[in-house]
C-alpha cells in the first residue's frame, strides 16, 4: 500500500504517513482502523487537511512528509540570546528516542510577526493557528527585534481633576472572579493598572488612590497561592488558590492571572510614588521562591508552535487575551531580576 495514504471519507481529507510501508488497511468501525505494517514499531502521522489544496501532489512535499514519519519532531529544545536591541532563538528538534530529526517544524503564531526572521522553509498545509511549514535539518534559529521594548509611557497633557470620571469602587477588572478589595491577587492587579499613574494623575484624585494601592504581605501573598505538582515531569507550579476553586488544579487561565500578579508586582515596585514602590521591591525580594513558582507555568506549558504558554494545564490552546497578560508578566518578572 504504500507509506502515504489519503482518507476522504472521514468529514475532512486526512494524510495516513507512516514510516515503514502498510501492508495492510482495515476498517473495524466508522472511527477505528486497523493498520498492518511490513515492519515492527513504525511511526504513523495522522494529517487532517483543512484545505485540499494541502493534498501533496509534487514529489518534494511527498518526500518532506515521509522525511517526517521517519523522525518525527516530537521533542523541542529552546536556547535564547538576549540583547538590548534582539532575541536569537535556536530550537532543536528530536524524535521519542532522543534521535534528532530530519526536518524541523516553524511555530505557527511567532510567523506572522513581521519582527521575527524566518528560516527558509516550505509550507506543508494549514493550520488552525497558522501554517505547518518546515525547514532542512534538526534545528532553526529566528531572531526578533526587541527595539520595541525601550517604549516608555508619557502623558500627552496635562489633566484636570475636574475633566475626569470618579474612580470606580472596582479598581481593576478581576475578569472570571469575584473582585475581594484587599486580597493578595486583587491587590496586585490594582496596582497593576494604577501604579503606573503615580505623578500623572491629579494629586487629589492620587490621595484617594494612594490608601487602596497597598502591596500585599509575604506571609498573605504565600497563603494565597495554591501549589500543584505535575504527576510527569515532577516539576511544580503555583496559582492563586482561589482561582475557579470549582475547577481545582485544572482551572483555566493560569497564564492570564499568574502573569497579571507578577505584572502588578513588577508595575509597583517601579512606581513614582516611594510609599508604593518600596515595600513592593521589599515583597517582590521576599517571594523571590513563590515568584519562581508562578514562572514555573510558562516553563512547564511553554507551546513552541505557539510561542506562549496554554490557557491552562489542560492544554487549552492560545487565548489571544491570555496570552499577552502572561507575557506581559513574563516581561515583568524579567526586570525584576
Amino acid at each position: 500500500m504504500g507509506r502515504l495514504v489519503l482518507v476522504e471519507n472521514w468529514g475532512v481529507p486526512t494524510l495516513l504517513v507512516s514510516s515503514s510501508p502498510m501492508a495492510e488497511l482495515r476498517w473495524v468501525s466508522h472511527n477505528f482502523l486497523d493498520i498492518q505494517f511490513e515492519q515492527e514499531r513504525a511511526n504513523l502521522l495522522f494529517v487532517p487537511l483543512l484545505k485540499t489544496e494541502d493534498i501533496p501532489s509534487d514529489p518534494e512535499a511527498v518526500i518532506a512528509w515521509l522525511r517526517l514519519a521517519e523522525k518525527p519532531p516530537v521533542r523541542c529544545h529552546e536556547s535564547y540570546e538576549t540583547s538590548p536591541q534582539k532575541v536569537r532563538t535556536r530550537q532543536r528538534f528530536f524524535t521519542t528516542d532522543g534521535t534528532a530529526t530530519l526536518l524541523s517544524p516553524l511555530p505557527a503564531i511567532p510567523s506572522f510577526s513581521p519582527l521575527q526572521s524566518q528560516p527558509l522553509h516550505r509550507r506543508l498545509l494549514h493550520g488552525l493557528y497558522g501554517p505547518y511549514s518546515v525547514t532542512e535539518g534538526d534545528h532553526a534559529e529566528y531572531e526578533i527585534d526587541m527595539r520595541w521594548a525601550s517604549a516608555r509611557r508619557e502623558p500627552s497633557r496635562t489633566v484636570s481633576p475636574e475633566g475626569l470620571a470618579p474612580i470606580h469602587t472596582e479598581l481593576a477588572y478581576a475578569g472570571d472572579v469575584t473582585w475581594e478589595p484587599g486580597s493578595p491577587m486583587d491587590q496586585l492587579l490594582s496596582l497593576r493598572i494604577w501604579a503606573p499613574l503615580a505623578g500623572i494623575v491629579p494629586e487629589t484624585i492620587w490621595d484617594k488612590l494612594r490608601p487602596q494601592l497597598t502591596p500585599p504581605s509575604a506571609e498573605a501573598f504565600r497563603s494565597s497561592l495554591i501549589h500543584i505538582t505535575e504527576p510527569v515531569s515532577g516539576r511544580t507550579w503555583a496559582k492563586e488558590a482561589k482561582l475557579f476553586e470549582v475547577a481545582g488544579d485544572i482551572s483555566y487561565d493560569s497564564d492570564w492571572y499568574n502573569g497579571f500578579e507578577l505584572s502588578g508586582l513588577g508595575r509597583a515596585a517601579n512606581c513614582a510614588d516611594p510609599a508604593i514602590a518600596r515595600p513592593a521591591q521589599s515583597l517582590a525580594k521576599e517571594i523571590r521562591h513563590e515568584r519562581g513558582k508562578l514562572i514555573a507555568f510558562f516553563e512547564i506549558f511553554h507551546d513552541w508552535e505557539l510561542g506562549a504558554a496554554w490557557s491552562d494545564a489542560c492544554g487549552g490552546g492560545w487565548n489571544t487575551d491570555c496570552s499577552h497578560n502572561g507575557l506581559e508578566g513574563l516581561l515583568a518578572e524579567a526586570r525584576l531580576r
